[in-house]
């Protein structure tokens, strides 16, 4: 806190000196591939089975059919190989810049808290792939998915947030977390319908964005509703919204 606020006087200041450098946009490989990192729960019945769709895209609009190789990490992996059923590969059709593939599990003991890492395979002439992704697989949700992805500024341990139904004082769901991580994608099951409140705090007062790194957060609803969106405030900021 207290190197914080010698930072925040420097830049009141304005002694801090500007460095130029080359954005991340500019060092970024014009053929990039990734997994849906927005999406990395994988929902299966309570007896821990189901199959679903992951979703991959390319930063740039592909000339023809990309067929690409998905392989199994086993660092990161915590499923026998008879639980699971992985596509070889996914395919990125000619003119768009999103595929494709399909997983399927059985018999997953959901309690152990199941993951499966993903790597793409050999390296393609011209594409520069993601890093591999882990996938948590989870039970369904029987009412409606949100969906909380924080990105966070430079203090990560002075966000938390809180989801209330209206009408209670004790929070529904609710997280925070500690230093230096770089953002989080949550799901969340709401089983019942109605008004709720979402708060999102900054221990320290300032948000999440901008003095000290280009924070943001949003709330998405299974339905792709934005409930609530932003990285800009001060101690707190709240939205309240609808879940039919």
């Amino acid at each position: 806190m207290i190197m914080k606020r010698i930072k925040q006087i420097l830049v009141i200041l304005g002694v801090v000196a500007f460095v130029s450098s080359c954005s991340q946009d500019e060092i970024t490989a014009k053929g990039y591939v990734t997994f849906d990192v927005n999406n990395t729960n994988i929902q299966v019945s309570a007896d821990g089975t189901g199959s679903a769709t992951v979703n991959i895209y390319s930063s740039n609009n592909v000339s023809g059919d990309l067929m690409l190789d998905v392989n199994v990490v086993a660092e990161g992996t915590n499923i026998d190989e008879s639980n699971y059923q992985l596509a070889p590969t996914a395919m990125i059709p000619a003119g768009t810049n999103k595929g494709e593939f399909e997983i399927s599990f059985n018999g997953l003991d959901l309690s152990s808290n199941p993951q499966i890492t993903l790597s793409f395979g050999e390296s393609v002439n011209g594409l520069t792939f993601s890093e591999p992704t882990t996938f948590t697989v989870v039970e369904e949700c029987p009412g409606t998915e949100g969906f909380i992805l924080i990105t966070f500024d430079d203090y990560s341990e002075e966000t938390s947030w809180e989801i209330y139904q209206q009408g209670s004082n004790t929070p529904l769901f609710s997280n925070s977390y500690g230093a230096g991580l770089d953002g989080t994608n949550e799901s969340i099951c709401f089983t019942e319908p109605g008004e709720y409140l979402f708060i999102i705090y900054d221990a320290f007062g300032d948000g999440i964005c901008c003095d000290f790194g280009e924070g943001s957060f949003q709330l998405i609803l299974g339905d792709g509703t934005l409930a609530a969106d932003g990285g800009n405030f001060g101690d707190s900021e709240s939205f309240e919204f609808t879940v039919q």
